[in-house]
C-alpha cells in the first residue's frame, strides 16, 4: 500500500477491481485468476491496463502484490509490458535504450504499428521533434527524467 498522498488512485490512471461478493474487502478486494476476474486481465493489456504490482516484483516496485490494482498506461505500452513481463518501473528502463534520433523499439500487434523511443530532459535547450508524414507521435514525461514518444505508423 502506497503511504497517504502517494497512491496512484489520484492521478485517475489507478483502479482497484474486486469480484462481486456479499462481503467485499475495499482494501484488498478478492481478484482470482479465474472467472470473470481472469477474462478482464487476459483482455486488460489489449485496452491499455496492466496489472501494477504483480506477484514476485515487490522487490522492484516497493509495493507488495496487489492482483486487483490496475493502471492505465495507454496502448501498446500495456501490450508490451504484459508480453514482457515488465513492471512499468522495468519498462522506463527498457525503453532509455532506445534513445530518440538513434534507435527506436518497433511494436506491431494485429492492428497497428508503433516505433517507441525516450527522449532525456533537456533544461539547457530546446528539442525540435519531428514525426514522419503520415504518422501520429505522442510524448509523455516519465514522471523521472524524460519523455516517451510513441508514433503510430500506418501499416
Amino acid at each position: 500500500m502506497a503511504f497517504p498522498g502517494y497512491s496512484e488512485h489520484q492521478s485517475g490512471l489507478a483502479i482497484d477491481l474486486g469480484l462481486r461478493q456479499s462481503d467485499i474487502d475495499y482494501i484488498r478486494p478478492s481478484f482470482p485468476y479465474s472467472g470473470i476476474c481472469k477474462a478482464f486481465k487476459d483482455k486488460a493489456a489489449h485496452y491499455g491496463f496492466i496489472e501494477r504490482y504483480p506477484k514476485g516484483k515487490e522487490g522492484i516496485t516497493n509495493i507488495a502484490w496487489e492482483p486487483w490494482h490496475f493502471r492505465y498506461v495507454g496502448c501498446p505500452h500495456a501490450e508490451i509490458i504484459t508480453k514482457l513481463d515488465l513492471t512499468f518501473e522495468e519498462y522506463h528502463d527498457f525503453l532509455k535504450q532506445y534513445e530518440y534520433g538513434r534507435k527506436s523499439f518497433k511494436y506491431a500487434n494485429s492492428e497497428k504499428l508503433w516505433s517507441i523511443s525516450y527522449m532525456k530532459a533537456c533544461a539547457e535547450s530546446f528539442t525540435n521533434i519531428e514525426g514522419y508524414p503520415g504518422s501520429t507521435l505522442y510524448i509523455s514525461g516519465n514522471n523521472s527524467d524524460g519523455f516517451i514518444l510513441t508514433e503510430l505508423k500506418n501499416k
